[in-house]
């Protein structure tokens, strides 16, 4: 009889292991989605950057153009580097918003590219913090807690800014 119980106990424990790897592949697989959909999201972020810089540089706008309020904007720090803030895009997106009839006059190519940025953007912002909140969930649960299937991976957090696409 001792040999069947130590039997069914350790077959119960094989697969409460191999239960518990199944569950800490996920967590990482879903850090490892998050981390991709932010690159993806600030790649976005750089490349409406680099238009709008770019657009400036180039003198593409007429002489009663903000320029030097988007000089200002553009100062901030850009996607994924110390100092850098939703409230920063915020800002960015504010700005073209205001300015947008005026960009789509002076500059319709311009206005194209920010357009398409703009929804590329929004979806990529979304996808990112939709990923946050499985990890989010999943990092929750009793057993990810209890074990620490996370490991050390911090928490990651939602990037809220207004994403408002211009000429929507």
């Amino acid at each position: 009889m001792g040999v069947k119980v130590l039997a069914v106990t350790l077959v119960l424990l094989v697969l409460v292991g191999l239960w518990l790897v199944s569950r800490a592949r996920r967590v990482d697989r879903l850090h490892r989605q998050v981390e991709q959909a932010r690159v993806v999201m600030f790649n976005h972020l750089k490349t409406r950057r680099q238009i709008l810089k770019t657009a400036l540089n180039d003198g593409s706008f007429g002489a009663d153009f903000p320029s030097d309020e988007l000089a200002q904007l553009l100062a901030t720090a850009p996607a994924g580097q110390s100092g850098h803030t939703g409230a920063s895009e915020s800002d960015i997106s504010a700005w073209l918003v205001r300015v947008w009839d005026q960009v789509e006059r002076e500059n319709p190519q311009i206005a194209q590219k920010l357009r398409t940025n703009g929804f590329e953007l929004r979806a990529a912002r979304r996808f990112y913090n939709q990923q946050v909140a499985q990890v989010v969930r999943l990092r929750s649960q009793p057993d990810v807690r209890m074990f620490h299937l996370a490991g050390r991976a911090p928490m990651p957090e939602p990037f809220d800014f207004d994403d408002e696409a211009p000429g929507a």
